[in-house]
């Protein structure tokens, strides 16, 4: 069977790592990312020039319609990719474009999906692998790998459980793809809902909001992504880590801490929202948004 990836990062490396050891499995070609080690998650896949695979490096996998058609592959795998394939190009391989999402699909259909998750407090997610078609996210599912979330959870550990989600997929997949049967469930796509790509300002922590929902809003962003940050005295602070405290903890402050006021201390801050203190963690490094 000839398999084309479009993709990257660690899971799209899981992928490649185990199809290459499966001698029925032809990987006619790879469209990754360019390397840059500023890029989260991002691995650097030249070393499977060695087992003559071809590499492209273009974030346009759409360029490249007329080396896929001359393919004729089976199957093309979509992940770790955040640009839509065209039309023309999802049309292509025989069985179709299998893409995968870190959500319950139909919920959670888009960008930044795994960040929202987090700040929104879900405490269950999956790792979905459905049929691309020319809407985003909304194609036929073929497998969700269900995992929970901890209150403790920041966005690394959920990453690295979309990477061992994929692990435990793999071989399910490969059994559909030897027997040449993909067993479909249309999406409902009226019980789901669409998120938008977060910006900066999606980023900004208010001391105005509950104690868990500025957590929620630090590990949802926190490493390997640019980090929640909090404004004080006209510096911007990254913050990476935070913790909720009870209210009767003795907080050791040479003055008393007000709702809505932050006191700053060596590398965190404690601030009293509208129903806990919470203390959040900085570095001298990322102040002003420097790293």
């Amino acid at each position: 069977m000839k398999i084309v990836i479009i993709g990257g990062l660690t899971n799209g490396k899981i992928l490649l790592d185990y199809f290459t050891k499966k001698k029925d499995i032809e990987i006619k070609l790879l469209v990754t990312h360019p390397f840059n080690k500023r890029i989260p998650r991002i691995v650097n896949l030249d070393y499977l020039k060695k087992k003559n695979i071809k590499i492209i490096n273009d974030l346009n996998a759409n360029k490249y319609y007329s080396t896929i058609k001359k393919i004729n592959p089976d199957i093309i795998f979509l992940l770790g990719w955040s640009g839509m394939l065209s039309e023309k190009l999802i049309k292509i391989p025989k069985f179709g474009v299998i893409g995968f999402h870190p959500s319950k699909l139909p919920a959670y259909r888009g960008r930044s999906v795994i960040a929202w998750q987090l700040e929104e407090g879900e405490k269950e997610s999956a790792y979905t692998a459905f049929f691309v078609d020319k809407k985003p996210d909304s194609g036929d599912i073929l497998l969700q790998q269900k995992f929970t979330i901890k209150s403790c959870d920041y966005v690394e550990d959920v990453l690295n459980k979309v990477d061992l989600s994929l692990v435990k997929m793999l071989p399910k997949i490969y059994k559909m793809m030897k027997e040449k049967n993909f067993i479909k469930t249309k999406q409902d796509i009226k019980k789901g809902f669409y998120k938008k790509l977060r910006n900066d300002s999606n980023s900004l922590i208010s001391i105005e909001r509950k104690a868990r929902e500025i957590y929620n809003k630090i590990r949802a962003v926190s490493y390997p992504y640019p980090g929640a940050f909090l404004k004080y005295n006209n510096k911007k602070y990254i913050i990476w880590k935070s913790e909720i405290l009870p209210k009767n903890k003795s907080l050791n402050l040479n003055k008393k801490l007000m709702i809505n006021k932050i006191i700053k201390k060596q590398d965190y801050f404690i601030a009293q929202t509208r129903d806990y203190p919470i203390k959040m963690f900085f570095k001298k490094s990322s102040i002003n948004g420097k790293k």
